[in-house]
């Protein structure tokens, strides 16, 4: 059984391993390099690349002022002190509102008062 076994496994480890030919080989090599596609050093696959179409009405929003403390107002979570805000400017804080000037319009916000904005 022993002379069988070493008759057959021989062959078939050297069948296994013959180099093929260089015509094999460069074919081997271009199907690898047609197959790679390589990308920009700069492409970041995390960030989202669809362009985003903005419309042109504005969308309401609550502002929400949730605290006043320091000469600062907690508005929708985000501490501001007096000057400009991206929701407009805040002219003046005191101890229970603020005065925010929104565009031509002033507005005295009371704290826990919602009051609406477009955006």
């Amino acid at each position: 059984m022993r002379f069988i076994l070493t008759l057959l496994f021989p062959p078939m480890a050297f069948a296994t391993t013959i180099p093929c030919d260089i015509l094999c080989a460069q074919n081997l090599l271009s199907s690898l390099q047609k197959t790679r596609s390589y990308q920009k050093l700069t492409h970041n696959p995390f960030l989202d690349t669809t362009p985003q179409t903005r419309s042109h009405t504005k969308t309401p929003h609550y502002l929400k002022l949730e605290a006043i403390m320091n000469a600062k107002a907690l508005i929708d979570g985000t501490w501001y002190k007096s000057g400009k805000t991206p929701f407009g400017t805040i002219l003046s804080i005191h101890n229970d509102h603020i005065m925010l000037m929104q565009g031509k319009n002033t507005h005295t916000i009371k704290v826990s008062q919602h009051i609406l904005w477009y955006r």
